[in-house]
């Protein structure tokens, strides 16, 4: 269920998304009610053209349980989650591709390099996965805290770090 006037935000969303390829929905990983924003969206997006689903928990095994096995931890760490069950479910059954798109960063890879290598490795396989098969794909990209912010922001490290938004 939406709570009052977020049905109103969703249909602004999707209302803007008519004017492009991706949109990239935020949320915290511990708030479930950022999946049901995310499910609200669902139908409102397929009337638009959307036909990916992309998020960065979906592991290389999502697509390969059916429905009601969604809970796994083999089809991505917070899909154990009932709520991004449901949200799995729901896309699924309207039709959406689920995209895997996390990157492992390989051993070696540098504490400071870290996560410049995730956020580039996340662009590049959205980029791989659905766009250099699909160019005029259209897709929800359903992210976690920094991943999508659009330019690059100051890191904890020093100096800023590019986000997968922006490199995307």
């Amino acid at each position: 269920a939406v709570a009052v006037g977020e049905d109103s935000v969703a249909q602004e969303v999707a209302e803007r998304a008519k004017s492009t390829q991706v949109v990239i929905v935020n949320e915290e990983h511990d708030v479930p009610w950022h999946r049901r924003f995310t499910e609200a969206l669902l139908n409102r997006l397929w009337d638009e053209g959307y036909r990916y689903f992309a998020a960065e928990t979906f592991s290389e095994h999502v697509n390969d349980h059916p429905d009601e096995e969604f809970g796994r931890i083999d089809a991505g760490f917070y899909t154990t989650e009932s709520t991004f069950g449901d949200l799995i479910r729901t896309a699924k059954h309207i039709g959406y591709v689920l995209v895997p798109y996390e990157a492992t960063v390989p051993p070696g890879v540098s504490l400071s390099e870290r996560a410049a290598f995730r956020e580039e490795g996340q662009a590049s396989h959205l980029v791989e996965r659905v766009f250099q098969r699909d160019p005029t794909a259209r897709v929800i990209v359903h992210v976690g805290y920094s991943h999508a912010a659009k330019v690059p922001i100051p890191s904890s490290g020093g100096g800023t770090l590019a986000w997968m938004a922006a490199r995307l």
